[in-house]
């Protein structure tokens, strides 16, 4: 089996509803046996009765839920889902995004084209109290193969997301990042798949912020610079896990030393790296008025089964 879509859930049944659904709609033309695979961790909710119910309409669909008795945490859960998985790549959601029609069509098509270590997709992030959208990713496709320093910047700096995430299990880089604690896991696999990643600017799913939001069981998220500096120290450690001979290449010592995190407090160097005029880098194009009405419009399609 090729590829496996990896959904962790927690309390959102409504939502695990909705993306399985639209998951269901980007798989229907499928044309090869895939496993799309959920893991509950825990949930309080009825969860469990949305997976004992759910069926795909592509038999070509391996559909597997599975339930964590106690809870794991958000990154326990993510590496049992990643053993627990049959696929030669895991394609990463999580349980409140929306699938895009083509988005699972794209992913099988990236694997085709490069069979990369790491490969992370663009994104639509809807702010759902805000009520705006825009796209979070890189403007142009950017290829690493060989260890480019560049382009993996790219794919590194949005890879704290995981939706969207593509991990080889052959490189293995879900056996080494399993024994790998206190890193959150996405951001791990693209350090440790540096000689071979792919940024893909097609966007793979409408992604959810601004709702209820579960992190790991210790850790504190309870404001924005809290949720900074969790992020800043994952980048950080990850980017520990880089092999010596990547480490003495021109410009790394900036990126270990730098904060890398989702906009914040980049050293001008670092900066002119990650938003070159070649890359375009974190450009964020705001959908407002008549696209926000089509956005919502289809979401409300999905959620109905239509």
């Amino acid at each position: 089996m090729r590829l496996s879509i990896c959904i962790p859930t927690f309390n959102r049944s409504e939502r695990l509803r909705a993306c399985l659904s639209s998951i269901d709609a980007a798989t229907f033309y499928v044309s090869e046996p895939i496993e799309v695979l959920v893991y509950d961790n825990a949930s309080e909710d009825d969860t469990q009765a949305v997976l004992e119910s759910w069926t795909f309409h592509n038999p070509m669909v391996q559909f597997r839920p599975l339930l964590n008795p106690t809870n794991l945490g958000v990154v326990g859960n993510i590496k049992k889902l990643a053993s627990h998985s049959l696929g030669d790549y895991l394609l990463w959601c999580t349980d409140d995004d929306i699938v895009l029609p083509r988005g699972v069509m794209h992913a099988l098509d990236v694997i085709d084209r490069f069979q990369p270590n790491f490969a992370k997709m663009g994104l639509i992030t809807y702010l759902e109290r805000s009520k705006s959208a825009f796209y979070y990713g890189v403007a142009t496709d950017q290829i690493n193969i060989g260890g480019d320093l560049e382009p993996f910047a790219q794919a590194f700096r949005f890879s704290h997301v995981l939706t969207g995430c593509i991990v080889s299990r052959r490189s293995g880089i879900l056996e080494k990042a399993a024994e790998i604690e206190n890193v959150y896991p996405s951001a791990l696999w693209c350090a440790l798949g540096f000689e071979s990643t792919y940024f893909c600017a097609e966007p793979f799913s409408v992604h959810v912020e601004e709702n209820e939001t579960f992190w790991e069981l210790d850790v504190d998220v309870s404001s924005a610079i809290a949720k900074e500096e969790h992020l800043n120290r994952d980048f950080q450690a990850a980017l520990n896990y880089l092999t010596m001979d990547v480490r003495d290449k021109p410009g790394v010592d900036k990126l270990l030393e730098t904060m890398i995190s989702v906009g914040y407090r980049l050293d001008p160097s670092i900066r002119r790296l990650l938003t070159s005029r070649s890359s375009y880098v974190f450009r964020l194009f705001v959908i407002k008025f008549k696209t926000l009405s089509i956005f919502k419009r289809i979401l409300s399609r999905i959620r109905r089964g239509i």
